[in-house]
C-alpha cells in the first residue's frame, strides 16, 4: 500500500512476543530492525551458538546482524563467499538444515568451506536464503553451533523459510526507500554545487558520505568511491591562462558526468580534484569503471590519475576515501615517473 505521496510507508508489525518473553516487539521500521528482532527471537526459540543475517555483495558474505554467544562474531565482518558454508548449503537445498554435519555425507561442502568450518568449529547448520521477489539472492538467515543438534532442528525449516521470505520483502522495501531517499537528496543537493563545474561541492560530498555510511551499515549495499586528479591543470594555467584552465576543468566535469551512471554522484572537492560515489557495484566492476573513466578523459585530451576504494564495514567512509586518495596519488607518481623516463 502506498501513501498519497507515492512513497512506500514503513513496514510495521502487530505487537507480538518472542519465545519466553512477554514484552511486546517494537514495530519494524527498517530492515535492520527486522533482522534484530528475527535473530533475537531465533536465539531463544531455536537455540544455536549464533544466529545471523548476512548480505551477499557479489564477492563476500557480510554479517549485518548477529546474535552470538559462542563464536565472538560481530556485525561488519566478512569473508569470501566461496569459503562460506552458506554458499554450499544454499546450492544444496536438502542440506540447509543439518543437525550433524559429520553424520550427513550430503552436507560435506568440500574445498574451501571445509577450512571455514574447521576454523569456526561448526557441527550443526540451519540456513535459508533471503531473496528478492525475482529470485535474486540478497543474503542468508543462518544459525551455527559447535555441537551436533537433535533431529528436531529439521522441524524448524518451515519457520526459517517463512522468516527468510519476510526478511527478503522487508529488505526490498528498505532498498526501494533508500533509492527514493537518494533521489530526494540529489534534488536537495542542487544548492550544494560547485559554481565552476555544476557538480556537487565538498560540503555536499561530505554530507552525502555520512548518509551513505549509515545506509551501508544497515544494508551493506556494495559500492565504492573514485578519486580523480587532473594531471595537467597547472600546465594549462601556465601556458594558456586561468580562463583556459577553468574551461579545462569544466570539460573534465562534463566527461566524468557523461561517463558515470545516472545514479552515481560526481563531485569536485576543489582545485583539480574530483570524486565519484558509486553504489551497487562489485570490486571488479569498480575497477572497470575506473579504467573506462580514465580512458574517456584521455580520449577528450585530459590526462588524469584515478584511485579507487570499495565500501567496507571495517573502517569509516572517511578512511575509504583516504584509501582511494592514496591509490590515486600512487598512480599519479607512477605516471610522472613514466613520463620522465620517456622525456615527455
Amino acid at each position: 500500500m502506498r501513501s498519497r505521496s507515492g512513497v512506500t510507508p514503513p513496514v510495521t508489525t502487530s505487537p507480538v512476543t518472542a519465545a519466553g518473553d512477554d514484552r511486546p516487539v517494537e514495530p519494524v521500521t527498517s530492515f535492520d530492525d527486522a533482522c534484530q528482532q528475527v535473530t533475537a527471537y531465533l536465539k531463544q526459540a531455536v537455540p544455536m551458538g549464533i544466529w545471523f543475517v548476512s548480505r551477499y555483495d557479489g564477492e563476500n558474505q557480510v554479517y549485518l546482524t548477529v546474535a552470538d554467544s559462542v563464536y565472538g562474531a560481530e556485525p561488519g565482518i566478512s569473508m569470501p563467499w566461496s569459503q562460506t558454508l552458506c554458499r554450499h548449503m544454499l546450492d544444496h537445498p536438502t542440506s540447509r538444515i543439518t543437525p550433524d554435519l559429520d553424520a550427513d555425507p550430503h552436507a560435506d561442502p568440500g574445498g574451501e568451506p571445509v577450512a571455514m568450518r574447521e576454523s569456526y568449529q561448526v557441527s550443526a547448520y540451519a540456513g535459508v536464503p533471503i531473496q528478492h521477489h525475482d529470485g535474486h539472492l540478497f543474503g542468508s538467515l543462518c544459525g551455527l553451533d559447535p555441537s551436533p543438534q537433535g533431529e528436531q532442528l529439521r522441524s524448524h525449516e518451515p519457520l526459517l523459510r517463512l522468516l527468510g521470505g519476510l526478511l527478503g520483502c522487508v529488505a526490498e522495501l528498505d532498498l526501494h526507500r533508500t533509492d527514493l531517499q537518494r533521489r530526494l537528496l540529489s534534488t536537495q543537493m542542487e544548492s550544494e554545487t560547485d559554481e565552476l563545474t555544476g557538480l556537487t561541492n565538498r560540503r555536499g560530498w561530505d554530507r552525502l558520505l555520512v548518509l551513505e555510511e549509515e545506509r551501508y551499515r544497515r544494508l551493506a549495499e556494495p559500492g565504492a568511491v573514485l578519486y580523480v586528479d587532473i594531471d595537467d591543470l597547472k600546465v594549462v594555467n601556465d601556458s594558456a591562462g586561468h580562463s583556459a584552465g577553468d574551461e579545462h576543468l569544466r570539460h573534465a566535469a562534463t566527461v566524468m558526468r557523461r561517463t558515470a551512471r545516472r545514479t552515481d554522484v560526481v563531485a569536485r572537492l576543489g582545485g583539480d580534484e574530483f570524486c565519484l560515489l558509486m553504489v551497487g557495484l562489485t570490486t571488479p566492476q569498480v575497477a572497470d569503471v575506473a579504467l573506462r573513466m580514465q580512458a574517456a578523459l584521455a580520449a577528450a585530451g585530459i590526462h588524469a590519475s584515478v584511485g579507487q576504494a570499495a565500501f567496507t564495514c571495517a573502517p569509516t567512509f572517511a578512511e575509504v576515501c583516504a584509501q582511494a586518495d592514496q591509490d590515486m596519488y600512487a598512480q599519479k607518481t607512477q605516471r610522472k615517473q613514466a613520463r620522465g623516463a620517456t622525456g615527455r
